[in-house]
């Protein structure tokens, strides 16, 4: 499937809403968006580093999954997280 960048942000937008807890939503948001830390992150949504990065883990495949099920093709990926 091909997207126009606004159907893209459409898209991303109902899937972080559909896919993911709030807690996955504000952590993925708060570094891809805000470029801010992890431990930051962390602090934020008063998590332990292994409970963060399971509740990560868990969004990417989540994400990932929903992509693999609509069709659509990712050329980059968000390896920072």
């Amino acid at each position: 499937m091909i997207l126009s960048e606004n159907e893209f942000l459409q898209f991303t937008h109902n899937l972080f809403k559909q896919e993911l807890s709030e807690s996955q939503r504000i952590a993925i948001r708060s570094m891809v968006m805000f470029r801010m830390p992890k431990e930051e992150v962390m602090r934020l949504l008063l998590m332990e580093r292994c409970d963060y990065f399971k509740m990560i883990h868990d969004a990417r495949l989540r994400i990932k999954r929903r992509l693999q099920n609509d069709s659509v093709v990712v050329t980059e990926q968000l390896t920072d997280l």
